[in-house]
């Protein structure tokens, strides 16, 4: 990491520039070169024709790349605008342009974040355009030009650390550059990258009190409308403009830095024609909102629904049977998103596994019914019948999750498609206390 001098400007800020004082406030590591005070070279030769700034070699370029790797698992093809070098007065508008130029063509694309920081001003407005742009972003390289090492890996753990076949590679993210990490709609720090803050301070011995409070008062409305704590902020003001905090990854999940990659939500619903209830999970993903629905067995022909819409397995006899006893019916509903056509996945199902913290089974087809295409919805959905065992173990673990084995032989580009939940284990415990 190569600290360098992170000036503050206030070109172009339309939101924030009122906030920030001009030429005052800067996130700082030590210099690379001493500025110049404001007047100084006015004042030491006489008055000439303004010098052409030459272009900074170190300042940011954006490259983009995708690949195709994780579409065979699910993942979809994975597009990444790699953002390497410091912020500039200018890395705004280059942006702007280069999105003009290369506009998106898949969902969730991703802008992987390399960099010792820069103007502070234009990392907050280049953070506000990754937001409005819907995008995603993440520390990283593209090039595996850089050894594993953070707080989360020990110096005598590296050897053991292996690096990705493909992009993105370790990279970091520091001072300026973290604020531009904020603008991202879901945001991640893989486990050998490296995130880190430290305080701000003026560029003139006059820096005002006021000044500095005006400063920090801008960072916190900053962060919060990026949905962030604004304990962010305080956590810069422990370490010196010379020296830099590098977050743990416990550290960014406390303050919001860093985004979970599903949000779940446990309830218990009334079933669509009111004659009872189940309990409902709804999980939201990058690619869309899946559902866990919860009935008690034996009850086939009250497959939940939720709003109306998810009848799975309804009207399918309790002959699926098995070698145990059914306790629950599971019924998992899959958004593919724009992964593939339903109507070609549900033809392609030749199986289902069941995923726990640590484990995975596959689903003995004995207890489960043929995928389907609930009437009027977007999703793939299967029920699954849940043996006392398999519920008990079910009730020692934190998360959940389902997926959707296809064919090998079948037209897809996908093997498999799956989603993952947390499990709120009290909600299951008391809900199966409800049946008889």
């Amino acid at each position: 990491m190569h600290s360098r001098n992170l000036r503050s400007t206030t070109a172009g800020r339309a939101q924030f520039g009122a906030l920030i004082p001009a030429l005052l406030l800067l996130l700082a590591g030590p210099a690379v070169a001493a500025d110049t005070a404001p007047g100084a070279a006015a004042a030491a030769a006489p008055a000439a024709a303004p010098a052409q700034t030459p272009p900074d070699p170190n300042a940011m370029t954006f490259t983009a790349w995708s690949g195709n790797e994780g579409r065979y698992f699910g993942e979809g093809t994975r597009a990444f605008i790699f953002a390497d070098g410091d912020i500039t007065a200018d890395t705004p508008k280059q942006f702007s342009d280069f999105l003009a130029k290369n506009p998106p063509k898949v969902p969730n694309t991703i802008v992987v974040l390399n960099s010792d920081g820069g103007d502070l001003g234009a990392g907050l407005d280049f953070g506000a355009l990754i937001r409005k742009a819907k995008l995603w972003t993440e520390v990283g390289s593209q090039y595996p030009v850089t050894i594993p090492s953070s707080p989360n890996i020990p110096a005598a753990m590296t050897p053991f650390i292996a690096r990705p076949a493909t992009p993105p590679f370790a990279g970091g993210c520091y001072s300026a550059c973290t604020f531009a990490f904020l603008g991202g709609v879901v945001r991640s720090v893989p486990y050998a990258s490296n995130f880190g803050v430290h305080r701000f301070e003026g560029t003139a011995n006059d820096l005002s009190a006021d000044a500095a409070q005006q400063m920090s008062g801008a960072l916190v409305q900053y962060v919060r409308e990026m949905g962030v704590a604004a304990q962010f902020v305080t956590e810069m003001s422990t370490a010196s403009p010379s020296q830099i905090n590098d977050l743990t990854l416990q550290k960014m999940a406390a303050l919001k830095v860093i985004t979970p990659h599903w949000h779940s939500s446990w309830q218990i619903a009334t079933l669509n024609d009111s004659s009872g209830f189940y309990l409902q999970d709804m999980v939201s993903d990058g690619w869309g909102t899946h559902e866990i629905a919860v009935s008690c067995f034996p009850h086939p022909a009250q497959t939940p629904a939720s709003g109306g819409q998810n009848q799975a397995a309804g009207t399918q006899s309790q002959g699926a049977g098995g070698k145990k006893s059914p306790v629950l019916q599971m019924t998992f509903f899959l958004d593919p998103g724009s992964r593939a056509d339903l109507q070609t996945l549900v033809a392609a199902v030749r199986g289902y596994v069941l995923e726990f913290d640590g484990e995975s089974i596959g689903v003995d087809p004995l207890i489960a019914y043929p995928a389907v295409i609930p009437s009027g919805t977007k999703w793939l959905a299967a029920t699954v019948n849940i043996p006392a065992d398999l519920l008990a173990a079910l009730e020692q673990s934190a998360h959940i999750g389902f997926a959707f084995i296809f064919d090998a032989n079948a037209n897809l580009p996908i093997r498999l498609l799956q989603f993952v939940s947390d499990l709120d284990v009290g909600q299951l415990k008391s809900f199966r206390a409800t049946c008889h």
